[in-house]
């Protein structure tokens, strides 16, 4: 092959690559492959204590992904509330954000409500290898996480721009509840940490039912007029203190900060708050008039939504939020099905068990005491009392021992009472997804 042709091809396929394997989300669970990967290093390493944020970055390009440390993900974990941060993890508000402290001085936890909002399951779907050690194909989430991110997820691939607004969890299951009742859904609105949203409610339904979209936003801030100063408490995402300020100086070219007539202190402490106040006691009135009217203006701005997604074949698509909120729902509801289907089967198994047992236990004394230790003597002669067949009768007896055989507590009962409810559940598979959710949504 020529080089007009080999660059275009290869270059397709690297394209291809980067995309749908590491910059944009999956439909399903909504995480881009290295935070699916650290969220499964988090919970095999990190379930139940803290461990060193180095040691899980560490493990998690160990076991499944041979690239670059991941301590930003680690990072985007913790500020989303996805996994628990011990030590200096930053901080995303005021003036100018701060940097987490270096891995080797921070520790991270498993969160207990993603483990069991999206890893009850885990064992239940699809593990394949991709890049080293097999994984799972996605995590078997109730709502893709990129939905209900405490910040917007925004991500950059080849040909794509990729803006995703957050919600509330307990929004987004209301949502989906209404869709799949076949409701006229309620509107719900993205959770701007900071911003008060200007759009009305058919701008907000775009992004919701076409995953496209504008919507107007307003920082939060506070006049008071008594001290001449404005309190802002917070301003859009992508947006910075250097924009507002700079927005606000040039407003109308009343150049207020170039001209000494106002100046700023950055109180933020737990969340944002820069004050703003008039220097000057000339015209100061006017100044403040002008103030509020220039902080009002450079904390509105409008911001664009679309979302693409990786879809179960492996594609680009643009994807509206209900289509991903249905699309996880039913994902988990196969996982739910597998998982009642393989429990019976297990139950069948132990009830099977338990029969043979009880079969055997009544011959078993009086032959230890004729045949000693010869085990397969044993055997061979409980095969010819009960009529069970050898292979079944070694299991037993492999698995629990003879003393076990002989003493432990069988109560087929239960598990007769426990294989009922689950084959109830498995006809009732959307009660029981629906409760799923109802309780998960209650610890949100």
């Amino acid at each position: 092959m020529s080089i007009e042709v080999l660059v275009p091809k290869y270059y397709s396929e690297y394209v291809d690559y980067v995309n749908t394997r590491k910059m944009i989300p999956n439909m399903i669970d909504g995480l881009l492959p290295v935070q699916k990967r650290i969220l499964l290093t988090l919970h095999t390493i990190a379930k139940n204590k803290y461990e060193k944020t180095a040691k899980v970055t560490g493990e998690c390009m160990a076991n499944w992904h041979p690239h670059s440390p991941a301590d930003g993900t680690c990072a985007w974990a913790v500020h989303n509330g996805f996994a628990d941060g011990d030590g200096q993890w930053g901080s995303k508000f005021g003036i100018e954000e701060s940097k987490p402290a270096a891995s080797r001085y921070t520790k991270i936890k498993a969160n207990n409500f993603i483990e069991e909002m999206a890893f009850k399951y885990i064992n239940y779907v699809p593990w394949r290898a991709d890049e080293l050690d097999p994984e799972p194909v996605v995590i078997p989430t109730m709502i893709p996480f990129c939905l209900f991110t405490k910040y917007e997820t925004n991500t950059i691939a080849s040909g794509f721009k990729v803006s995703i607004p957050n919600f509330k969890f307990s929004d987004l299951v209301d949502r989906l509840f209404d869709l799949l009742d076949k409701k006229t859904p309620r509107i719900i609105y993205p959770n701007i940490i900071g911003c008060k949203i200007l759009s009305t409610n058919d701008e907000i339904n775009k992004i919701l039912t076409k995953g496209k979209g504008t919507i107007t936003v307003q920082g939060l801030f506070k006049k008071d007029p008594t001290t001449s100063s404005v309190e802002i408490l917070g301003w859009a995402p992508r947006c910075s203190f250097e924009v507002i300020r700079n927005k606000i100086n040039s407003y109308k070219s009343y150049k207020l900060f170039d001209n000494n007539e106002i100046g700023f202190r950055d109180l933020s402490t737990t969340q944002t708050k820069v004050r703003i106040e008039v220097n000057r006691t000339r015209n100061k009135e006017e100044t403040y008039k002008r103030l509020c009217e220039a902080v009002e203006n450079a904390l509105t701005t409008q911001l664009k939504y679309e979302i693409f997604v990786v879809d179960v074949h492996g594609k680009v698509v643009r994807s509206s939020v209900d289509n991903m909120l249905l699309n996880t729902y039913k994902f988990y509801k196969l996982v739910l099905k597998r998982y009642f289907l393989e429990s019976i089967k297990e139950l069948d198994k132990r009830i099977e068990e338990y029969d043979i047992i009880i079969k055997i236990r009544e011959y078993l004394s009086d032959l230890i005491k004729k045949f000693q230790n010869d085990s397969e003597r044993i055997i061979d002669e409980l095969v010819k009392i009960t009529g069970i067949e050898k292979y079944k009768i070694k299991e037993v007896m492999n698995k629990y021992k003879i003393n076990k055989v002989l003493s432990v507590k069988l109560d087929k009962n239960e598990l007769e009472l426990e294989k009922k409810q689950m084959g109830s559940n498995l006809q009732n598979i959307e009660k029981y997804a629906k409760g799923e959710y109802e309780n998960v949504r209650k610890k949100a």
